[in-house]
């Protein structure tokens, strides 16, 4: 199995140049959009999906910016879409028949996927939790909306008592203390099923 690479190490190691600054001219489609970025950072292309080609923009496209987030905007654009950035410098989308992903499952599920198929453990440390955490959060993917209800009922429970409540992902991992810990494992529960998902979406389309 190819593994992966997190992409904010990658950028922090200047491996993949950021951001990208590119405009493209109307009637272009999304696989245009991604051939050109994969261009900008030297990178390869294992496959496009069709329906990538069959989307076009009327009037152009630009974009500054991340790649990751702009492959982020694209594969949330067509259900059952799939992303991957690999370590041998290849980028990896692929289409399956299962039901899409929201948008958490999507993204938080490939932060997770990228960090854990890069090692022999699925054991990640306090640092790659809080790296995931601060990309969640600077994607506006409040944990107050996404975790599910056993997880929200820890977290509610923490806030109601505490002065300081926690509304965002980077400071559950931050912060230290016995009553947080119930919460830190909550967060990283929600974290794990979206890596659990996007990976049997990953493997439902090979």
């Amino acid at each position: 199995m190819r593994k992966g690479i997190d992409w904010r190490r990658a950028r922090e190691r200047d491996v993949v140049p950021n951001p990208v600054n590119f405009s493209l001219p109307p009637g272009c489609s999304d696989a245009d959009v991604i051939r050109r970025a994969a261009t900008e950072f030297n990178l390869r292309i294992d496959t496009l999906p069709q329906q990538l080609e069959e989307r076009k923009h009327p009037r152009g496209k630009s974009f500054l910016g991340a790649a990751a987030d702009l492959f982020d905007g694209i594969t949330l654009s067509h259900p059952g879409l799939r992303w991957s950035k690999l370590t041998d410098g290849v980028l990896r989308f692929a289409s399956g028949t299962m039901r899409p992903l929201n948008e958490f499952d999507l993204i938080a599920g490939r932060l997770m996927y990228e960090l854990k198929s890069n090692r022999k453990s699925y054991r990640l440390s306090s640092s790659e939790w809080l790296s995931v955490a601060r990309e969640l959060d600077a994607k506006r993917l409040s944990p107050l909306d996404h975790l599910e209800p056993a997880q929200k009922e820890k977290l509610d429970v923490y806030n109601r008592n505490q002065r300081i409540q926690i509304q965002c992902w980077a400071i559950a991992f931050q912060r230290s203390g016995r009553r947080v810990n119930d919460v830190r494992r909550a967060l990283k529960q929600r974290l794990n099923r979206a890596c659990d998902r996007y990976q049997k979406s990953l493997n439902a389309n090979h």
